[in-house]
C-alpha cells in the first residue's frame, strides 16, 4: 500500500508543497491531531508513507460535548493500522460556560492540550486544507482582520511549537477522493 500511495498524485503535491513551504525544517518531533476525520486520516497516512526521520505520534482529542466515542475509536485504529504511537486527551468542562462560547473555549482547550505533550522543536500537524483556508478568509475578513491574518498559514510558531499544514494545496473533494481509492 505504501507504494501505491508514494505513486498518487495527491501524495507528491503534499511531499513538494511541504519541501517548498519548508515544513519539516529544525522539527524533531510531530504530533498528528488525529480527529479520526477524513482530512487527518489522510494527513497520518501520508506524513507516515513519507518514512521521515522524525518520530510521529497521533493525539486525538476528546471534547466531551457530545457522544464522540467513535471518532476516538477511529483515530486509535487508524494509528494501530499505521504503527503509530496513539495518545488521548479527554477534556473536562466547568459548569456554566456560555454557549455563545463554547467553541472558541473548545478550540483553547484542544490547543492546550496538544501544547502540553508537546516540547521546543516539535510540531502540530494540522489536516486543515484548502477548503478550509478560504471559509478562514471569509470569516477574518468579516471581523475585520488584518491582511498577515487573512489566510491560514503553512507553518507558524506558537509556544516554540510549530503548527503545520501540509494539505492546504488540497481540496475536500481530493482528500476523500484519495482515501476511497485505498
Amino acid at each position: 500500500m505504501l507504494n501505491q500511495i508514494r505513486q498518487h498524485p495527491i501524495y507528491q503535491k503534499t511531499v513538494q508543497f511541504m519541501a517548498s513551504e519548508h515544513l519539516l525544517d529544525d522539527i524533531h518531533h510531530i504530533d498528528i491531531a488525529l480527529s479520526g476525520g477524513a482530512d487527518s486520516v489522510c494527513l497520518l497516512a501520508l506524513l507516515h508513507t513519507m518514512q521521515l526521520d522524525i518520530p510521529l505520534r497521533a493525539h486525538h482529542i476528546r471534547h466531551g460535548l457530545r457522544d464522540d466515542a467513535r471518532d476516538a475509536e477511529i483515530a486509535q485504529k487508524t494509528a494501530e493500522l499505521f504503527d503509530i504511537e496513539y495518545i488521548q486527551t479527554d477534556l473536562t468542562w466547568p459548569d456554566g460556560i456560555p454557549q455563545s462560547n463554547l467553541e472558541d473555549h473548545a478550540r483553547k482547550a484542544r490547543y492546550h492540550a496538544f501544547f502540553s505533550h508537546l516540547s521546543k522543536g516539535s510540531a502540530l500537524a494540522l489536516a486543515h486544507h484548502g477548503d478550509e483556508n478560504l471559509e478562514t478568509s471569509l470569516w477574518r475578513l468579516g471581523r475585520g482582520c488584518g491582511i498577515e491574518g487573512f489566510v491560514l498559514s503553512p507553518k507558524r510558531y506558537e509556544r516554540g511549537i510549530a503548527l503545520i499544514r501540509p494539505l492546504l494545496m488540497l481540496s475536500k473533494d481530493a482528500i476523500y477522493t484519495f482515501l476511497k481509492e485505498f
